[in-house]
């Protein structure tokens, strides 16, 4: 890579550049090896093939993201049938904590959704995940879960980066939220997400903005290739990272209601912190009601011993 520096994240610029980032990555002959468990660290190529949808997600570790949510990125639809991609929508992440990332060493996270419902969905003004359930798909990917929920997706299959290799992770119940005037910056007009993914006329992405080489970097995982950024792509790589750079900067004034900066080390900190006390909490409660049950029970006891 040209830089190991990430731009901002609160615009579709940096969005965008994270997820080329992420498909670098999974592109990467070096980062598709085998898990010393013998496990493939690829994702499956016939997943991104059947899949409906597909988001890329990009964690931060200090900086500004939109308020309340660990990461942000793009949601894109696919066509199986024809083979094509949806120009993307922004999405933040939330419902998982930064513990959960950092605990595996993870950055990026990769989400294919498998209904062909997304179409119908879309308008929804959150995405959730939940209800998950451990079943296996078939294939290379064992190590994969599937996750269904009652209102939106009934399966969908999450991967996280980590270590050189993306392996399959519950992101229990964590939930999309649209970015809606962000998408509206980034293109120039109003548009809803359903618009955007599924009227090829509703939005034209920005001349040089990533989007596609996004749909290229997503049609060569189809195939199965691998592929390794030349110095050329590494160029390019930069240039996209310094406009995404600028974009933040020029966008943070109208953004400032609904931005915040964090560090993902405090957060993670203080969500360990609020765990325990919810612990300690409910140990208090349970405490007097487990004596209470006891002098209850053997109150009987005694009196039938008599």
């Amino acid at each position: 890579m040209s830089t190991n520096k990430r731009p901002s994240q609160t615009t579709m610029e940096g969005m965008l550049w994270n997820a080329n980032h992420v498909l670098d990555s999974a592109l990467d002959p070096k980062n598709t090896a085998k898990h010393p468990g013998g496990k493939s660290g690829a994702i499956p190529k016939d997943l991104i093939e059947r899949c409906h949808g597909i988001v890329l997600i990009s964690v931060v570790e200090a900086g500004f993201i939109f308020s309340g949510s660990v990461g942000s990125g793009v949601l894109m639809a696919h066509y199986p049938e024809w083979g094509t991609w949806s120009s993307p929508s922004a999405v933040s992440l939330k419902g998982v904590g930064f513990g959960f990332f950092l605990g595996k060493g993870a950055r990026d996270v990769v989400i294919l959704l498998m209904d062909p419902t997304l179409r119908e969905v879309s308008g929804m003004a959150e995405v959730r995940f939940g209800g998950d359930v451990d079943r296996p798909s078939s294939g290379p990917s064992e190590h994969q879960t599937r996750h269904e929920s009652c209102d939106f997706v009934r399966g969908s299959h999450s991967f996280v980066f980590s270590r050189g290799f993306f392996s399959g992770a519950s992101l229990g119940s964590s939930v999309l939220v649209h970015r809606r005037r962000e998408n509206e910056r980034f293109y120039g007009k109003k548009a809803s997400p359903r618009e955007i993914m599924f009227d090829g006329a509703a939005v034209t992405p920005p001349e040089g903005s990533g989007v596609s080489y996004l749909h290229e970097k997503l049609n060569l995982l189809k195939t199965g290739k691998k592929s390794e950024l030349g110095r050329r792509q590494m160029d390019l790589k930069e240039s996209l990272r310094v406009e995404a750079d600028k974009a933040a900067e020029e966008a943070k004034a109208e953004q400032i209601d609904e931005i915040e900066y964090v560090e993902a080390e405090k957060e993670a900190e203080k969500e360990a912190e609020s765990e325990h006390s919810a612990e300690d909490t409910a140990e208090v409660n349970d405490g007097p009601a487990e004596e209470e049950a006891a002098t209850e029970n053997c109150g009987p006891s005694e009196k039938e011993g008599t």
